[in-house]
């Protein structure tokens, strides 16, 4: 939950000018904007897998809430 919300303090904090930016990265030239959405889907997937296992193992919590 904690890297959710730090990915959306970080969104929100960067202008448009600032979301355009180029970076340098391990996948080459990106957006800051874009290096921003592709933490944010890499987070939902984990979390989504993370609830495939939790029912595969009898855990019922909804991980929706987390």
């Amino acid at each position: 939950k904690k890297a959710i919300e730090k990915v959306i303090e970080l969104t929100k904090s960067l202008d448009a000018a600032a979301r355009a930016e180029v970076v340098h990265g391990p996948f080459g030239p990106m957006t800051k904007g874009g290096v921003l959405d592709m933490m944010s889907h890499h987070i939902i997937e984990h979390k989504g897998q993370l609830a495939i296992y939790a029912r595969m193992n009898g855990i019922s919590k909804e991980l929706s809430d987390a």
